[in-house]
């Protein structure tokens, strides 16, 4: 049959053959509920496997997370103990005296491993320095107390003090920058040192 069917011809088609098509159009339908209801059914059984697996879920996971907060319960307790236990024994008297007695026995080993060490040469630069500084300010103290100690009373205060400025400065020059600021030059210094 072809398509070359006038619209007059496709209806009397229609008519003649209306109860089939009503017939086939039935059959369809009827086809069309039961493939429906099989669907419906056939969801409903997913639809309880999936509840039913995510009560199962639900249980393992209440079940686990009761284990964890027992297990964490158990490891509270035990490290409240062992802390506990710890500072009793740090209180203890005795252990005092111990940690005391090791730290000095530590100290006594590094000083004595210290003592045979080489010396690095910044050290010992810086030792040199020290001594050195320490003896210029032993001879200006000794110098000090001589000058009390040969200081006659006839003196007064203004001249005694002009008099230890001058000797304990002898080696040094003091200059007044124009903004005021004192700026200390060795003896003999110049104009071009400033």
């Amino acid at each position: 049959m072809t398509n070359n069917m006038t619209d007059e011809e496709l209806r009397q088609f229609l008519k003649d053959n209306k109860d089939r098509i009503a017939a086939l159009l039935a059959e369809d339908s009827e086809e069309t509920q039961v493939d429906e209801e099989e669907e419906r059914d056939k969801l409903h059984q997913l639809k309880d496997k999936a509840t039913e697996v995510n009560d199962k879920m639900r249980e393992k996971a209440s079940e686990a997370k009761d284990k964890v907060k027992e297990k964490a319960s158990e490891t509270k307790d035990k490290t409240e103990e062992a802390m506990k236990d710890m500072y009793a024994a740090l209180m203890n008297p005795e252990a005092h005296k111990h940690f005391v007695k090791m730290g000095m026995e530590f100290f006594m080993g590094m000083s004595q491993i210290l003592s045979k060490a080489p010396i690095p040469k910044p050290v010992k630069k810086f030792q040199e320095d020290i001594a050195e500084s320490k003896a210029e300010i032993d001879q200006k103290l000794s110098w000090i107390a001589k000058l009390l100690e040969n200081d006659d009373d006839n003196r007064d205060s203004e001249e005694f003090l002009r008099a230890l400025k001058i000797d304990i400065f002898h080696d040094e020059v003091f200059v007044f920058t124009p903004k005021g600021d004192v700026i200390s030059l060795p003896q003999g210094a110049t104009v071009i040192d400033f």
